[in-house]
């Protein structure tokens, strides 16, 4: 009866570790998975999403070791070798993703994932490549679903667009983006009325001003920009210095933003809660985000990078709290950075990435935005 009780007790903490991930809350969904696998050793699925989130806060070996728990106890999980594949792949080591999504398919070949996964670290030359004849196999199937199609087409576009095939390759991933953009909305008139909200707000007189509660650090360094337009590759570049180091791609300072009226205990959005902001709150926001930004680097590295490339939309509140703050904005060929965000499986959080008008119309917003802040910020010495 004891071990029964212990098993429900771990499944609600596993419950609830998933909450806290939906949330981007690590911290507090790792604590509830050591709970559940502590109750219950023999939790496999703890294991894996456990490392899943390890994975997400990019701590590669540690999330390894889960994966690799959870294969232990069950020899035949297909989402676990998917995801060691894909930790694999994030460390750059190509060779045993591609082995680890190959396991995963000798278990079940007719799984559309893992055979997504395996496109995507492949070089291809060929049409005629076997992955291409799985690809049509599977796409023929009776009762395949919507997000299997996805990313099967999302496969081949990748393929003909490997194999210089470019007209087929565009069709391909119209298709793929066809049926993810029934998933979400994008509102143009709403990202408009955005932009314009942060371009009233934050006008240089009112970025002129002192903020005595402002933050004296150097360290934060954001490298900023349209997805797509080499963001990541800037930060792995400055992280190879000693002095600088990346913490990835963070959502707290979106976050803070998003947070700001229930914290000011105002019914006043962002951008225009920025006006209200008290010394208490912004203490509190810079002190949560510099615990942040050095969570996993520790305290010594003079630099951090922040390489959320939508903090475009947030550079006005970054300088009211961090105005010492470096900013690296990232540029590209505008044709280029908008045919990229349309052939990548974004995120349905980036909602305007899978239809070229919506891309078109978020570029031109950007753009817009990016002009302003010239106009207003200080240049980073």
């Amino acid at each position: 009866m004891d071990k029964w009780i212990d098993a429900f007790i771990a499944s609600l903490y596993y419950r609830l570790a998933q909450t806290w991930r939906a949330r981007k809350r690590y911290d507090d969904a790792l604590a509830s998975y050591d709970k559940a696998i502590a109750l219950n050793p023999d939790y496999a699925e703890a294991y894996h999403y456990r490392a899943i989130t390890l994975r997400e806060i990019k701590r590669y070996d540690d999330a390894l070791a889960s994966c690799d728990k959870a294969i232990e106890l069950k020899p035949d999980y297909i989402k676990a070798y998917q995801t060691r594949g894909r930790i694999f792949a994030d460390k750059g080591n190509m060779p045993e993703a591609e082995k680890m999504f190959l396991k995963a398919l000798e278990f079940d070949p007719d799984n559309p994932t893992p055979m997504f996964y395996l496109t995507r670290i492949r070089k291809y030359g060929d049409v005629d490549h076997t992955d291409v004849k799985a690809i049509q196999k599977l796409l023929d199937m009776p009762g395949i679903s919507l997000p299997d199609k996805e990313d099967l087409y999302f496969s081949l576009g990748k393929i003909y667009d490997d194999c210089g095939r470019y007209d087929d390759a565009f069709e391909y991933y119209r298709q793929a983006n066809r049926l993810r953009n029934d998933k979400t909305h994008y509102n143009p008139d709403e990202v408009t009325r955005f932009v314009n909200g942060i371009i009233d707000v934050f006008s240089k007189e009112f970025l002129a001003q002192p903020f005595a509660f402002a933050s004296d650090s150097q360290s934060p360094m954001f490298i900023i920009g349209m997805p797509r337009s080499g963001t990541t590759l800037m930060a792995s570049i400055l992280s190879n210095h000693p002095s600088v180091a990346t913490a990835g791609e963070l959502p707290t300072i979106a976050n803070s933003a998003s947070n700001l009226p229930k914290l000011l205990r105002k019914k006043i959005p962002f951008p225009q809660a920025v006006k209200y902001i008290t010394p208490d709150v912004a203490a509190r926001l810079i002190n949560e985000y510099e615990k942040r930004l050095r969570r996993d680097v520790g305290p010594d590295i003079p630099y951090v990078i922040d390489k959320h490339p939508l903090n475009f939309f947030r550079l006005g509140f970054i300088s009211v709290l961090f105005p010492k703050a470096h900013v690296i904005h990232c540029t590209r060929d505008p044709l280029d950075t908008c045919l990229s965000n349309y052939f990548q499986r974004f995120k349905l959080d980036y909602n305007y990435s899978f239809d070229l008008q919506n891309i078109s119309h978020f570029y031109g917003e950007y753009a817009r935005l990016m002009g302003h802040w010239r106009k207003v910020l200080p240049p980073d010495d």
